[in-house]
């Protein structure tokens, strides 16, 4: 499928309808109903407002668009109020788990060297305590073996809590220590992040006041007021098995943990789940789920609705020089009549469906606009139950 022939036969630039329909990427404009728009935006106000957690829970069903909400509400409303977002797909139920991508996402070596930056001005080194006129790997460098290495952990713990990165001596230390050893290891490893193992980046019982830290700390680094988690679904609950005693406990305490810091930092915490993924969650602490706001359960599409993202999408990918005739082209004006009501319902259906009656078109030499046949085959190809009742 050459673009080429997109523009001259069917007067698109690309395909606007990612087969596996979880993509974003393909547009640059994501389209969301009025109605879903104006009830984030009124539960960003009411967390903004308050003084306690900061988070939401976005539940849908699969292929209901809770992806592709994430990534609607990273842009719209974490970015346009100057936010730095961190997306998570299905990080593990543990508290390390979730450090682990974080900073990962981040990158050692670019997390010590902002870091770094932010402490430049008052670092010193040696007993002449002058102000080292140096760029960062040639400050790796000079510290590369003992004893400067170890004073300059000494030193550096001491500027990290005098700037207030950090008020415990013992995480101060551990940053330290992470920044001096980035030179002989500049990238984080899973260990990393499980306290009690050996040479761990976080204590015993300290792992929520050295996430508050780390979100302090990216905040400065990114010159942002506040940071943002998108969860996209917590893996073993989203798999809907019964979790055991220790899971149970690790993902409570996840959540426990990250709510806590929402409280203390500017952090914003929006994570998807299934139906049963909540009711999972309210079954294990009632009492949890009642610090997020009021779930917004994704609805539905309506067939006004459904029409609206195909022709958003369409409008996008418009070859510049094609005139069409109306806005659903090449489908036909009456496209959501020949759908069955699942798929309407479904924006995970409906853009699968779009993307194989394009294809369809394109292998064949059909008249356009896209035939009725052509769409039933395309559903049926994909859902064949949903066409057979």
């Amino acid at each position: 499928m050459t673009n080429d022939k997109l523009s001259k036969e069917i007067g698109l630039s690309f395909n606007p309808f990612p087969p596996a329909a979880t993509s974003v990427a393909v547009v640059k404009e994501l389209w969301i109903p009025r109605s879903w728009r104006s009830q984030l935006e009124s539960r960003y106000q009411h967390l903004s407002s308050g003084q306690g957690d900061k988070a939401l829970v976005i539940v849908g069903a699969y292929g209901s668009g809770k992806t592709y909400l994430l990534h609607w509400i990273s842009k719209n409303i974490i970015e346009g109020n100057r936010y730095q977002s961190f997306f998570f797909d299905n990080p593990g139920v543990a508290f390390y788990d979730l450090a682990n991508r974080l900073l990962r996402q981040v990158g050692r070596y670019e997390l010590s060297k902002g870091l770094w930056e932010l402490l430049s001005p008052k670092i010193l080194y040696g007993s002449t305590q002058r102000l080292i006129p140096l760029n960062f790997p040639e400050w790796l460098r000079s510290v590369k073996r003992s004893p400067a290495r170890e004073e300059a952990i000494e030193s550096l713990a001491g500027i990290i809590r005098e700037v207030r990165l950090a008020d415990d001596e013992e995480i101060a230390h551990r940053l330290a220590r992470m920044l001096v050893e980035t030179g002989d290891r500049p990238y984080f490893e899973y260990r990393d992040f499980v306290a009690g193992k050996p040479k761990a980046l976080v204590a015993e019982r300290e792992e929520a006041r050295y996430f508050n830290t780390i979100i302090n700390i990216l905040c400065r680094i990114y010159d942002v007021p506040g940071i943002a988690f998108l969860i996209d679904e917590f893996e073993d609950v989203a798999l809907q098995r019964r979790l055991n005693r220790k899971q149970s406990f690790e993902y409570l305490g996840t959540l426990r943990r990250l709510l806590d810091v929402t409280r203390e930092q500017n952090l914003w915490l929006i994570i998807s789940m299934t139906p049963e993924a909540l009711k999972q969650t309210k079954s294990l602490d009632p009492s949890l789920v009642q610090r997020f706001v009021e779930p917004f359960e994704i609805p539905p599409l309506g067939p006004s609705e459904a029409e609206e993202l195909v022709v958003s999408r369409l409008r996008e990918a418009r070859a510049p020089a094609f005139k069409e005739p109306y806005a659903l082209w090449p489908f036909s004006k009456e496209l959501m009549s020949l759908l069955s009501p699942t798929v309407v319902a479904s924006p995970r259906r409906l853009i699968k469906v779009c993307w194989q009656s394009i294809a369809y078109a394109l292998e064949r030499t059909t008249k356009l606009p896209i035939s009725a046949n052509i769409v039933t085959e395309a559903e049926k190809a994909l859902y064949p139950t949903e066409q057979s009742s």
